[in-house]
């Protein structure tokens, strides 16, 4: 399970009660952004010191890791250097539309991106002022960008095993 210091799970980690009884984390991620944030910010407002982190700790910050390995890994379609950003039309009160085009920090500052909304290529930052749809499209665009849209939560947890 701990591998030199590092959480390395054997499966899935499945859910036990709640909305999504029987489901994994890995599910969840991929098919609820809302719900998998909320999780992540409970567990977050929960840690503590002197606390020793759970399985359910220890898989959803794994699977937070993976993610933010992925997203490393990520380069601009218009320069080919690190990409940070996924642009976005339109504006809070009419709604986006996010775009699978991910950008570094210089292309996003230029030509028609530079008008446009920028959002980073992972989940974490999604702002609470977006509704739960524009959230799922948003995320939506970040998983193709991730490379992980058509993926199953198997193989998403065998994508994140393997980095």
């Amino acid at each position: 399970m701990l591998q030199e210091g590092r959480y390395l799970p054997r499966n899935l980690y499945v859910l036990q009660s709640g909305k999504y009884e029987g489901k994994s984390m890995e599910y969840i991620l991929l098919h609820d952004i809302s719900s998998f944030l909320a999780m992540k910010r409970r567990l977050e407002a929960a840690i503590r010191e002197e606390c020793q982190p759970n399985h359910y700790h220890l898989h959803l910050m794994w699977i937070v890791a993976g993610i933010n390995t992925l997203a490393k890994s990520t380069v601009c379609v218009e320069c080919g250097e690190k990409a940070y950003y996924s642009p976005a039309r339109g504006n809070y009160e009419e709604g986006y539309y996010f775009l699978s085009y991910p950008l570094c920090w210089q292309c996003a500052q230029q030509g028609e991106w530079a008008i446009a909304g920028k959002f980073h290529i992972t989940p974490w930052d999604m702002s609470s002022l977006l509704s739960r749809a524009d959230r799922n499209r948003l995320w939506k665009a970040q998983k193709q960008i991730l490379k992980i849209n058509d993926v199953s939560d198997r193989q998403f947890f065998q994508l994140l095993v393997d980095i």
